[in-house]
């Protein structure tokens, strides 16, 4: 079956114990998006490449974030930062609020829906008080100290929980300010949290009383689903999930956290909620000893019936380069995507790759959908040098390698024969290039211009570059450097009027004796050259056309491709169809790095100064012998094939020493 996501602008709802959008089941297998919510951490960049990873790889492109930010020991600016006591509210940082606005902005944009839990937990001292929590909220309303801001009970203190509701107020009635969406009208947010792992001391879910008046308070103001964010940790279900949560209408949504030795009461956990009409999702999951165990958890999930599952935990590409990472400690940490089976750093898990690929996968079959290849990155949208030797960029969803093209204006490789054959030993063998080009060795018209190279007159192995012996000098000196020769070849054209050649050869117009080459060998001259046959099999312009599809032409044009191994199909008129052509057929490349002579009009041909390889000479740019372009050939042979989804760097910092 294929893909089926529904509209964006339609809201997630809970039927049947199920969720769906317009009638289309929306089960989910995702990753948790932990710092979309922080500011320092995560700016624009970050965001956007989150909701892309989502939105491109993913069968319902889900994302849980972490709670709202509250000033308190680690976080010295939050979304909220105190209470004033004249206006009797909280005091809402406003660049914060506009951060929120965009990730909720970016995640509409590319189809994500959003689990937000509000607030965080407190788990008992300053050292786990992650981002601020319910403590730090008594505590400022209050105006008490930490200490005695523990004394107060947050589930059952009046006030408490009245200025609870103020938070939810603001947060459901803010119009957003890059889309003019209330967020309380978006469907965007899939559903709102009522907190991160709430718990009374550790082992009872929260007071179901606390519960349902936020659920109710909720409910009342958003057109969302409800999540209850309880988390008890033990095995007695009842103290779980309270009754009279099961059983309330303003609840769609019970959760659990799953670490790793928990999977065993992952069905029990789903069954408890089908019973009661309930969606299930297991809020966390992961940091599992074995990377199989995370196949297990989903498949138990899917086989259950549950809604979702959000695996702990997902890192973006950073705007400096690279990834973001994050530790959890006893050898666990954030998971990249696409993955990378062999960590590229000492703060990569080594079975990312296992665990992308397996929720991946889990994501299209929860629904009954076929799975699609992989997506196809885009290419980096900004790439920079930090330093004359640090080459620099921002990696690209899904991407997991790429390719460096250093250019610079010139007419491309030009040298005579005997400068390249030194130039495999001295530079481009130790240097680490696999190939060089050079232009057609066969016999060509006479002049400067770089067009004359490739207007052939005969197969015989003599240019203005070279003759036979010379070539066949170079091709052997840089097979020795471990430099194979790539010689551009012209084979669907000769050249016009007539002449003599470089190596003395005469011409007339369709009559090149020297190959032999006969009238009878060309297309005739098209006067309407403006269909696709017209540019395949008449003559464009003065070069005549060969008549590639006879078999004669095709045996003359054998004597040129024996010469060396490796050809390059080039036409002065046609390339640019016959280039395209190859492309589109060819799922495969090959970085080049061009050196030439700098030019400013389009004639320009003169080649490399005789006897002269340094890097720049009166106008000669040999760019392939500066140092920086060596460490990049480096680069390519360490990280191997650039379409090679299983190695390659995920993006960053290279230096080039």
């Amino acid at each position: 079956m294929e893909r089926g996501l529904g509209s964006k602008d339609s809201f997630v709802v809970r039927k049947d114990g199920g969720l769906f959008v317009d009638d289309i089941p929306w089960r989910f297998q995702s990753f948790n998006a932990p710092e979309l919510l922080d500011g320092d951490e995560c700016g624009s960049f970050e965001i956007k490449d989150t909701m892309q990873t989502l939105a491109l790889g993913f069968g319902r492109p889900v994302t849980r974030t972490y709670t709202l930010r509250i000033k308190s020991g680690r976080i010295g600016r939050g979304h909220i930062n105190g209470w004033n006591n004249e206006w009797k509210d909280w005091v809402w940082d406003g660049p914060r609020l506009k951060e929120f606005d965009e990730v909720l902005d970016e995640a509409y944009k590319a189809g994500v829906r959003l689990i937000i839990p509000i607030i965080n937990q407190d788990y008992g001292g300053e050292d786990t008080n992650w981002v601020g929590n319910t403590t730090d909220l008594i505590r400022m309303r209050k105006g008490l100290s930490r200490e005695d801001a523990k004394k107060v009970d947050w589930w059952t203190d009046h006030e408490m929980i009245e200025s609870f509701k103020l938070i939810i107020d603001k947060l459901v009635n803010r119009v957003n300010s890059i889309n003019g969406r209330k967020y309380g009208e978006d469907p965007t947010i899939l559903a709102w949290e009522t907190g991160n792992e709430m718990n009374r001391n550790g082992y009872g879910a929260a007071p179901a009383e606390w519960t349902l008046k936020i659920a109710k308070h909720l409910k009342s103001r958003a057109r969302q689903l409800v999540m209850d964010g309880s988390f008890a940790r033990t095995d007695n279900r009842e103290s779980c999930f309270p009754k009279a949560v099961l059983e309330s209408p303003d609840v769609d949504i019970i959760s659990y956290h799953y670490g790793g030795g928990d999977i065993g009461r992952l069905a029990g956990d789903c069954q408890v909620a089908a019973k009661y009409g309930k969606v299930f999702v297991a809020g966390e999951h992961g940091m599992n000893a074995r990377a199989d165990e995370y196949q297990t958890f989903v498949d138990t999930l899917d086989k259950a019936g549950g809604g979702g599952s959000l695996c702990w935990s997902l890192r973006p590409h950073s705007s400096k380069g690279g990834f973001k990472t994050h530790g959890e400690g006893n050898g666990h940490w954030s998971v990249h995507v696409p993955g990378w089976a062999e960590p590229l750093h000492g703060e990569f898990d080594h079975r990312e790759a296992s665990i992308v690929s397996t929720i991946r996968l889990a994501s299209y079959k929860i629904n009954h959908e076929s799975v699609p290849p992989l997506p196809i990155p885009s290419p980096p949208s900004k790439i920079w040098f930090m330093s004359p030797t640090t080459l620099c960029w921002t990696g690209s969803p899904w991407a997991s390698s790429y390719m460096i093209i250093v250019k610079n204006q010139s007419t491309g490789e030009e040298r005579s024969q005997e400068s390249v054959g030194k130039e495999c030993t001295e530079w481009l063998g130790p240097a680490g290039y696999s190939f060089a080009q050079v232009s057609p060795p066969n016999e060509h018209i006479s002049g400067d211009a770089w067009y004359t190279d490739y207007q052939p007159v005969s197969h015989i192995i003599t240019s203005k570059r070279g003759n036979r012996t010379q070539f066949e000098d170079m091709v052997s000196k840089c097979r020795e450097a471990g430099v194979g020769i790539i010689a551009d070849a012209v084979l669907n054209l000769a050249s016009g009027s007539g002449g003599v050649g470089v190596a003395g050869s005469k011409w007339s117009n369709e009559s090149f004796p020297a190959v032999p080459f006969a009238a009878s060998d060309f297309h005739a001259f098209c006067t309407d050259q403006t269909t696709e046959d017209d540019i395949w099999t008449c003559q464009l312009d003065s070069l005549p056309d060969l008549r590639t599809e006879t078999e004669t032409v095709r045996t003359l044009r054998m004597q040129l491709e024996r010469t060396t191994g490796y050809l390059n199909y080039n036409s002065s008129n046609n390339a640019y169809t016959l280039s395209n052509v190859f492309l589109l057929a060819q799922p495969y490349g090959t970085p080049t790095i061009l050196s030439g002579f700098n030019f400013s009009a389009s004639d320009t041909g003169q080649g490399a100064p005789t006897g002269n390889t340094t890097c720049y000479y009166y106008g000669w740019s040999n760019i392939i012998c500066g140092q920086q372009r060596k460490q990049l050939i480096h680069l390519d042979k360490l990280f191997g094939s650039i379409f090679d989804v299983s190695r390659g760097p995920p993006s960053g910092n290279v230096t080039l020493y």
